[in-house]
C-alpha cells in the first residue's frame, strides 16, 4: 500500500476504499510489488502467507471490512496533511509515508537514546 502511494506520488488516490484496493491487489509473488529488501525466503511460509494474501480464486477478501479498517487511517492522514480533502496524497504525505516506514523498519543502530 505504501509502495503504491509512493510510486504514484502526490495526487494519488488515498481514500479508505483505495487503500483497501491496494492491499487487495498486492501480490507477494510479484517482485515489482514487494517491499525493497524483502527476503523471498525458502518458500516454507507459503501456507502462512495465504492467510494474509488470498489468491484470486479465494473469495475471503472482504473489501468492505478492509475499507472499514482504513477509515481511521485515512481520517488521521487527512488531519496530519498527508492526504487532502479530496482524499489524494499530498506532497507532505508523499514524503512522509516512506520516511515513517523507514523509521519503523530501519535498524536502530544499537544505541539507546
Amino acid at each position: 500500500m505504501i509502495t503504491a502511494l509512493a510510486e504514484g506520488g502526490p495526487g494519488t488516490s488515498a481514500s479508505a476504499a483505495d487503500l483497501a484496493a491496494y492491499v487487495r491487489d498486492y501480490d507477494p509473488e510479484d517482485p515489482d510489488d514487494g517491499s525493497p529488501g524483502q527476503d523471498a525466503g525458502d518458500g516454507d511460509d507459503e501456507d502462512e502467507d495465504s492467510d494474509f494474501f488470498p489468491s484470486d480464486d479465494d473469495d475471503e477478501f472482504d473489501e468492505l471490512t478492509m475499507e472499514g479498517l482504513f477509515l481511521p487511517v485515512a481520517s488521521l492522514w487527512r488531519v496530519l496533511g498527508a492526504i487532502d480533502d479530496d482524499e489524494r496524497l499530498t506532497p507532505l504525505g508523499w514524503w512522509g509515508l516512506p520516511e515513517a516506514m523507514l523509521r519503523v523498519w530501519a535498524p536502530s543502530g544499537g544505541g539507546s537514546g
